[in-house]
């Protein structure tokens, strides 16, 4: 079990499936005065701390399949270290899972990520539950200064990727994209690469996140939903 799965049992045993939840990989950065934060309401950590200035009672020790400390090639020795990685997604209510992929993004890039971050999210459930782009933006790029501050990162508001014009990820210079080993996602990075091909760019290797079943977008639109249907209930009595 990912760390990312194990908080979000902890978030919907809360019932507030709202917290920010950032594994931190030493390996990038020191995330001691992270831990130390008052405003944790958990730490989850693959191995016990001595450390009198944080809440034991908040600290979970388990042992995840990846560690919160590895590397990339620990995670995966085959796994190619580029220059420059590209990336795209709606990432709304940004989950673990979307965490993991920018994760991985994160890590095997070496001089910069692109991330295109797509408006359009199609015929969604609980689609009122969607949020505003400006808010998922801000989630982005939150995440990513917090996970590698030294990484250069570029955001990139996407509306669809159905001809060169409109798709940035088409004409950039990058060496590899990373996607979800899942179809939707394999089929919209091969429209990528059909649509590089046809502006006479090299077709980008993909990195793929190996497929495990975590908390969904609209698993947590869902999960929203039921929480506002309860409220007015309580409200009605």
């Amino acid at each position: 079990m990912q760390l990312y799965d194990v908080a979000w049992e902890f978030m919907k045993s809360t019932g507030n499936v709202g917290l920010e939840v950032f594994v931190i990989n030493p390996h990038f950065r020191d995330g001691r005065s992270i831990l130390q934060e008052q405003e944790n309401e958990a730490i989850f950590l693959d191995r016990q701390v001595r450390d009198d200035s944080i809440d034991p009672s908040k600290v979970f020790v388990i042992q995840p399949t990846i560690t919160s400390h590895s590397t990339p090639a620990e995670i995966a020795p085959e796994l190619p270290l580029c220059n420059r990685v590209a990336l795209a997604g709606t990432f709304d209510h940004l989950h673990g899972g979307h965490k993991e992929l920018l994760s991985l993004a994160c890590m095997v890039a070496q001089e910069k990520v692109l991330i295109g971050l797509l408006t359009s999210l199609g015929n969604k459930e609980f689609a009122n539950f969607i949020q505003p782009i400006e808010v998922r933006k801000r989630q982005l790029e939150t995440f990513v200064v917090m996970f590698r501050p030294a990484l250069q990162y570029e955001l990139e508001i996407i509306r669809r990727c159905s001809s060169p014009k409109n798709c940035s990820l088409v004409r950039r210079d990058v060496d590899a994209i990373v996607t979800a080993d899942e179809q939707e996602n394999l089929d919209g990075t091969q429209r990528i690469n059909c649509l590089r091909i046809q502006e006479m760019k090299t077709a980008l290797p993909i990195i793929l996140k190996p497929f495990h079943r975590t908390v969904s977008s609209t698993d947590i639109r869902c999960w929203k939903s039921k929480e506002e249907n309860n409220f007015d209930k309580q409200e009605l009595v």
